[in-house]
């Protein structure tokens, strides 16, 4: 049996040189878990709390995102919940749809035009950026309620008693860097 000792291991890097993979190969991903039960409210788009980063090896590799969200409305009020992808402080446009006469371009939307006071969404979206520089990214997510501007709850929904009925959730943000 081989017996590697540690003074053999200097000069390995936990990442494999840009040179050696083919376009297409996932060279790092980070994952950030987002735990607390919070709010949002208001007429402009919010920062969720849900922020990931990641540190680009090149220019030409781009970045793969991945969020998974739990979120609900007020549900008395109905709601219509959008969301934007952000990198650094500004919207990534591209991730979204685009604007369409006085109705705004997101990244992903739900709601509910019935009252419903336990519903909740796991919404899931995904968008491959091209930050264009060897650098840490940092990306954020941002929500607001385009129906009444009203609250939006993450990670619980609008009627939270201290129940089994009431289960509370998580969110997560998956940064994958691929080879260019």
């Amino acid at each position: 049996m081989a017996v590697i000792s540690s003074n053999a291991l200097t000069g390995i890097t936990t990442r494999m040189a840009d040179a050696g993979m083919s376009a297409g190969s996932i060279l790092q991903t980070t994952y950030t878990q987002h735990k607390t039960q919070t709010s949002i409210s208001g007429s402009s788009y919010t920062h969720t709390g849900l922020t990931g980063d990641i540190t680009t090896a090149s220019s030409s590799n781009k970045v793969l995102v991945r969020v998974c969200m739990n979120v609900a409305g007020d549900g008395a009020d109905r709601y219509l919940i959008s969301g934007r992808l952000y990198r650094g402080g500004s919207h990534v446009t591209d991730a979204s749809a685009s604007d369409n006469s006085s109705r705004p371009g997101t990244w992903f939307t739900v709601g509910m035009q019935v009252w419903g006071n336990y519903t909740r969404y796991n919404v899931y979206a995904e968008y491959l950026d091209s930050p264009g520089s060897a650098a840490t990214h940092q990306y954020k997510v941002y929500l607001r309620d385009h129906r009444n501007n009203d609250t939006i709850w993450i990670n619980r929904g609008y009627y939270d008693s201290d129940s089994g009925s009431n289960p509370v959730g998580t969110c997560s943000i998956t940064l994958q860097e691929v080879a260019g």
